[in-house]
């Protein structure tokens, strides 16, 4: 078996850690975005103070205030929104 030279593998590794953190900051800057439009939004207009969310594992769910709404439709929740309780008992 051939070896793969060390700095083939430092090029790699360093284009996987640049790749993650770009990815980062763009999460980061929509996140920021979203929360600059909530803020202007919620300044033309009252928002619901209470509200409620049904979710598979816990039933239903109230919710008091704006911003944990904006926090559940975030990116990084986003990839959270697919996973389904499929627990034996």
């Amino acid at each position: 078996m051939a070896k793969i030279p060390l700095n083939d593998v430092q090029k790699q590794i360093d284009f996987f850690f640049q790749n993650l953190r770009d990815r980062w900051e763009i999460g980061l800057w929509n996140f920021k975005e979203q929360i600059d439009n909530f803020c202007d939004d919620n300044q033309r207009k009252n928002l619901k103070q209470r509200d409620i969310i049904n979710t598979p594992i816990h039933n239903i769910i109230s919710l008091d205030g704006s911003y944990i709404f904006l926090l559940l439709d975030s990116i990084f929740m986003q990839r959270l929104r697919g996973i389904h309780h499929q627990g034996l008992a």
